[in-house]
C-alpha cells in the first residue's frame, strides 16, 4: 500500500458508491479493483471524513453488511442536485 495514493483511492471508493449506491464490501472491492489494504485505507479515510455508513440487512436468510455514503446539503451541487466529492471538483 502507498500511503500517497489513500487519498485517490478514497476517490475511486467514492465514485463507485456515488453512482452505484449502496455496496457490499466484496463488490466495491471488485468495482473499485483496489486491494484488500487500499480498500480499508480508503474507507477509513472517508469513514474519518464522515462520508461513508455501514448497514446491516437479512437477505434470503444471509446477513449482509452495505456500506453507502453519506449526503449532506454541504456537498450538494447547486447546479444540478448531484453530489460532488472534493476529488472530483474541477477550478477551471
Amino acid at each position: 500500500m502507498d500511503i500517497k495514493n489513500i487519498g485517490v483511492n478514497a476517490g475511486k471508493v467514492w465514485a463507485a458508491l456515488n453512482e452505484n449506491g449502496k455496496m457490499t464490501e466484496s463488490k466495491l472491492k471488485k468495482d473499485t479493483e483496489l486491494s484488500s489494504a487500499d480498500l480499508a485505507a480508503a474507507l477509513g479515510w472517508l469513514a474519518r471524513e464522515g462520508k461513508v455508513q455501514t448497514e446491516t440487512a437479512e437477505r434470503c436468510g444471509k446477513t449482509c453488511e452495505y456500506i453507502s455514503l453519506v449526503y449532506s446539503e454541504f456537498g450538494k451541487s447547486k447546479t444540478d442536485g448531484c453530489y460532488s466529492h472534493p476529488f472530483f471538483i474541477s477550478n477551471k
